[in-house]
């Protein structure tokens, strides 16, 4: 009798156990970046890796658009691959030319006049060793 209930009890708990994994929820399938985050992403990436000064990244649902001064045929081809080995980036424009006059301020996103994009300017910064700011102020 005591062998019976066991194993009815352990055919209840399968039986649950089951009906909940097939029940359960499934994870949430992880939405693209903003643009945003994108036009940071890209603009730290081009001040980090390639050094691009100064340089305008534009980014209109996935589409990114960057607009460089200086820039070599074999940094072209590398910068191409490694922004379109970002997640949530769908195509990369790289256009070499005079930025326009009125840019966004440095390092800051701000929306794309001529779209629902946005727009961020990337500045690399000279490196030093003691810098003359301090992060608090008295």
């Amino acid at each position: 009798m005591l062998a019976a209930m066991r194993q009815r009890l352990a055919f209840a708990a399968a039986v649950l156990f089951s009906v909940n994994l097939w029940a359960a929820p499934e994870a949430p399938a992880t939405a693209p970046p903003d643009d945003r985050f994108l036009a940071g992403y890209v603009a730290a990436v081009i001040e980090r890796d390639f050094r691009l000064a100064p340089a305008i990244v534009s980014v209109d649902r996935g589409v990114v658009r960057v607009i460089a001064k200086d820039l070599g045929a074999a940094d072209r081809q590398r910068l191409l691959t490694s922004l379109q080995q970002i997640r949530g980036v769908s195509r990369v424009e790289i256009v070499e030319g005079q930025p326009a006059s009125n840019p966004a301020p440095t390092n800051e996103v701000a929306p794309n006049p001529s779209g629902p994009g946005v727009e961020t300017k990337a500045q690399p910064r000279s490196w030093t060793l003691f810098s003359s700011t301090s992060f608090f102020q008295p």
